[in-house]
């Protein structure tokens, strides 16, 4: 089942993906001569379609100077991370139930925003909202993966 372009009836895969990472994202801009953003004194990272959160909570307990946040249509992928978050004692990461086009626009810049796999499975719309987010809270410098 879909809604507003959006696969809504199956819940996600638990994963972890190391290449979201900050570290290896740096790594590959570094190897493309990109200057990365620094990490040394904190960062910003928004996942999108963040599913059940395996990376987004783990890499936010790997990186305690950064600041962590998740979105995803699926409810029940939020309730699953938020217990991830409270388990974990994890206070630089939340998560949050929303489809891309009600994205508040108070949440920010990111040095760093992700999407596993997401774009090649929403609309063309929904791809034009992904876009539209990168424009508004990519940070100058960041990158995008």
């Amino acid at each position: 089942m879909t809604a507003a372009g959006y696969i809504t009836d199956l819940d996600y895969i638990p994963g972890f993906y190391p290449h979201m990472s900050p570290t290896a994202m740096r790594y590959a801009a570094s190897l493309n001569r990109v200057n990365p953003p620094e990490t040394a004194d904190g960062f910003r990272y928004l996942e999108l379609g963040c599913g059940l959160g395996r990376s987004l909570t783990t890499l936010a307990a790997a990186n305690p100077k950064g600041e962590f946040l998740g979105v995803d249509i699926n409810s029940s992928h939020i309730e699953s991370i938020e217990k991830d978050i409270s388990a974990g004692g994890l206070t630089n990461v939340r998560a949050i139930a929303s489809d891309f086009a009600s994205l508040g626009e108070d949440i920010g810049t990111f040095e760093f925003l992700t999407l596993h796999g997401v774009f090649s499975w929403v609309s063309p719309e929904v791809r034009e909202q992904i876009l539209a987010i990168a424009k508004k809270h990519l940070a100058p410098g960041g990158l995008l993966l």
